[in-house]
């Protein structure tokens, strides 16, 4: 589609004009008003002096006009007759010229001039911009040596800049057709996924104009705290990436052996820093079975205001993968940052179905039960049977949620068992509490050894 502008009407954004003075721009630019080059693009360039407008037009041939070409993504200044028949002798200089266009469709676009009056070419992008973000492809015959995606700022919840690496084309038109189809991002909540593709139709014919382009790159916007998986399977790329927003990280666990149930270990006690976790899977040949068996790449779903941790699998999931043996069982990861209150880890996958309870931050000791703040002598003898006994174990409905004996660690431990947390109470641990117990009470303290100090 070609459209040929000459005047500026009514509300139109496009114009080319001649520039008044006898003091021209040094060279020609182009300047995005949007930063983006989304909305209107200003331009301006040198040509020589001359006395007045008629002469200028006299010497170029015509006034000067724009044609776009949104097919080949090129913008042309050229003069369209007809000329002037003479010009006065009236000063009045012009020297250079200046107009805008735009919007314009998303692309690397070429704007140009081969008059005479005025040679140059000016390369620049208009992004695709939407909710979810802008993708492009970029300019140049250097494509980027492999997938890169940082985190604008450092927080990833501003916003995501990646570049992926592709063949080189010779233009941006004939790069469409190859996909086939125009640069796109689709944002999926429900999957933690942002893909990557091509919407068609591909343009139906290219000219041959050399501006090539090699790779992609943009920016994702809107992305919630957790994990996303980022992919594109296409005719002209494909890679899987797995973005973190905030502190959250989960993986296969290599070797044959699992771990033997769900557990979290906090390291610090009111869980408020760093939370490790790991569980089991069943044995796969290597993280690629893994992947396909599960459905696609471990991701953490975060939902702050339900105070919500799922472990998901989002897409792709593998066609195919190679024989060699490189055994995975289980996985395993860390997040932190939680905000204060009781949050729920949990999935239910195909490979891992678990649901554990994290208290983070002051809460109540776990010997206090009835939550006065102090230890009576049937809550100090209930941590003397954990003592005398072979460690402890989960077991919801019980007076404290725990009984005596190995077995189940999915729940958050007990909090007199920190120096190590390792499900048994030593005899330093219970004697802290003792210590609780005879000061008549105890308080949340940050200072305490395990987050509380004697008295109320």
């Amino acid at each position: 589609m070609l459209a040929v502008l000459l005047l500026c009407g009514p509300g139109a954004a496009q114009s080319a004009d001649w520039l008044a003075g006898d003091d021209p721009p040094d060279i020609w630019n182009i300047s995005c008003a949007d930063g983006f080059c989304s909305g209107v693009i200003t331009y301006s360039g040198p040509t020589i002096v001359y006395s007045n407008e008629l002469c200028a037009e006299l010497a170029a041939g015509g006034s000067p006009a724009l044609t776009i070409d949104e097919d080949n993504k090129t913008i042309e200044l050229w003069f369209a007759p007809p000329a002037p028949s003479g010009c006065t002798a009236v000063y009045d200089p012009v020297a250079g010229i200046t107009g805008s266009f735009g919007p314009l469709t998303e692309g690397a676009w070429t704007f140009f001039s081969e008059s005479g009056v005025a040679d140059f070419s000016l390369r620049f992008t208009v992004p695709q911009t939407n909710s979810d973000g802008i993708v492009d492809w970029i300019p140049g015959s250097n494509p980027p040596a492999q997938v890169d995606v940082e985190c604008f700022n450092g927080d990833c919840a501003d916003a995501v800049l990646f570049e992926v690496p592709t063949a080189v084309y010779t233009n941006v038109c004939l790069a469409n057709q190859a996909a086939p189809g125009y640069p796109r991002l689709v944002l999926d909540p429900a999957t933690r996924s942002v893909e990557l593709w091509f919407a068609t139709p591909a343009p139906p014919a290219c000219a041959l104009v050399a501006a090539p382009v090699a790779g992609l790159s943009g920016t994702l916007l809107n992305l919630t705290a957790g994990m996303w998986s980022f992919y594109s399977v296409s005719n002209v790329v494909s890679f899987a990436e797995t973005i973190s927003v905030g502190d959250f990280e989960v993986d296969f666990i290599p070797g044959e052996s699992p771990p033997d149930t769900w557990a979290f270990f906090c390291d610090t006690p009111d869980c408020t820093g760093d939370i490790t976790f790991n569980g089991p899977t069943p044995v796969y040949s290597n993280g690629c079975s893994a992947r396909a068996a599960a459905g696609g790449i471990p991701l953490l779903a975060v939902d702050e205001e339900a105070r919500e941790i799922e472990l998901v699998f989002a897409p792709p999931a593998p066609e195919a993968c190679s024989p060699v043996y490189l055994p995975v069982a289980g996985l395993g990861g860390a997040f932190s940052g939680l905000a204060d209150g009781v949050w729920t880890f949990f999935s239910d996958s195909a490979v891992a179905s678990f649901e554990l309870t994290i208290p983070v931050g002051p809460q109540p000791h776990s010997a206090d039960q009835d939550g006065n703040n102090q230890i009576g002598l049937s809550e100090l003898l209930r941590v003397i049977q954990f003592y005398n006994s072979d460690g402890y174990q989960c077991v919801p409905g019980t007076e404290d949620g725990f009984d005596p004996g190995q077995g189940d660690k999915g729940c958050s431990a007990h909090k007199s068992d920190y120096n190590p947390q390792d499900w048994y109470i030593g005899l330093s641990e219970l004697l802290r509490l003792i210590q609780f117990y005879n000061s008549g009470g105890y308080q949340v303290c940050e200072e305490g050894e395990d987050g509380y100090c004697p008295g109320l």
